[in-house]
């Protein structure tokens, strides 16, 4: 069940990884620098979310 769970976060992190990457390249193309701010924001949530799904993964393998 823990490895399982695990995995499926894993493949959430992932997940938001790849967000986070997309989010990045709008922000430096110049079609959508009017849309700046709202971005950056976005990748800050993005980037909040990466690190509390990393504190769960990491959480979860030092469960006995």
């Amino acid at each position: 069940m823990k490895e399982k769970t695990i995995f499926n976060i894993q493949d959430l992190l992932e997940h938001y990884e790849n967000r986070k990457l997309d989010l990045q390249s709008d922000y430096v193309n110049r079609e959508l620098r009017s849309q700046g701010n709202i971005i950056h924001e976005q990748i800050k949530e993005t980037q909040v979310k990466i690190k509390e799904l990393k504190g769960c993964i990491k959480w979860l393998q030092n469960i006995n």
